[in-house]
């Protein structure tokens, strides 16, 4: 209650601000100090001076911040492609799976060597001049079971990229079988079935495109060498890409090296023609 007995909420006018006639002081705010991060809590400035290796002279009230070295950072060293232990086993099993050549099983089944009869190359088309349509028929299911299986183990074993490694290692072991003394076949009939596991679609249609060519222009390494030219595309265009490619770039190059002599004879117009018995 004030002295003329009104309530402090029915005052009027102003309060009395300290400073402003009053003889008081105005009521002023220090703002509060920055708090000091350097140096860290519990750390003398005598500590971090003789830490950077600098004398202080006795009675010195300052403190010294380190010197900022210039000196950059090593680079990391890149890293190194490295192989499963997993991955190098199931690349020796399709290996080895490519190097049981059906060119020369078939053919010695029946009593027949396939090195001495034809072009001498134990592939289908070989047995197909030498044997007929049956015992060729069974070669190329033969071949193709290779490159199938060896893609289906990389695959189920371990992933789509050791798939692709896989077909191509049945390949090397169709052209360099280590059962049959290296002396192997081209790798066409593989290469397919390892992409009919890999991408089912493209290996169908390269089936169809092979068969198609092969009737029209009667000579085999026409559709093979087609084919070949549209592998690496026909798969890039699916999704795949990185290793996957390089695995299937790699497959290409053996098959169409492997068939160099055809390319010559199929630029002289000298290739050879299916002639079935």
């Amino acid at each position: 209650m004030l002295s003329d007995g009104r309530s402090p909420s029915h005052a009027t006018g102003p309060l009395p601000v300290p400073g402003r006639g009053s003889g008081q002081s105005p009521i002023t705010r220090t703002p509060p100090a920055a708090p000091q991060t350097y140096p860290p809590p519990g750390l003398r400035h005598k500590d971090v001076a003789i830490a950077n290796g600098l004398k202080l002279a006795p009675g010195a009230a300052t403190f010294i911040r380190p010197a900022v070295s210039s000196a950059k950072a090593p680079r990391p060293l890149p890293r190194l492609v490295t192989v499963e232990p997993i991955s190098a086993i199931v690349a020796v099993g399709a290996y080895s799976i490519g190097s049981i050549d059906f060119g020369v099983i078939v053919p010695r089944m029946f009593g027949v060597d396939i090195y001495s009869h034809g072009s001498g190359n134990p592939g289908a088309t070989n047995v197909l001049r030498s044997m007929g349509r049956k015992a060729a028929a069974v070669v190329v299911v033969g071949d193709m079971a290779k490159g199938f299986g060896a893609a289906m183990l990389g695959g189920l074993v371990v992933d789509k990229t050791t798939a692709f490694a896989c077909a191509f290692f049945a390949v090397v072991g169709h052209c360099f079988p280590v059962w049959h003394r290296f002396r192997g076949g081209k790798g066409v009939a593989s290469a397919g079935g390892g992409v009919l596991w890999l991408e089912p679609m493209v290996g169908l249609v390269f089936a169809a495109v092979w068969v198609l060519l092969t009737l029209i222009t009667r000579k085999a390494s026409v559709g093979s060498l087609v084919n070949a030219s549209l592998y690496v595309p026909a798969l890039w265009w699916l999704g795949n890409g990185g290793w996957s490619l390089v695995w299937s770039a790699a497959t290409i190059v053996l098959v169409v090296g492997r068939h160099h002599a055809n390319i010559r004879r199929l630029i002289t117009g000298a290739e050879n023609s299916l002639a079935p018995r």
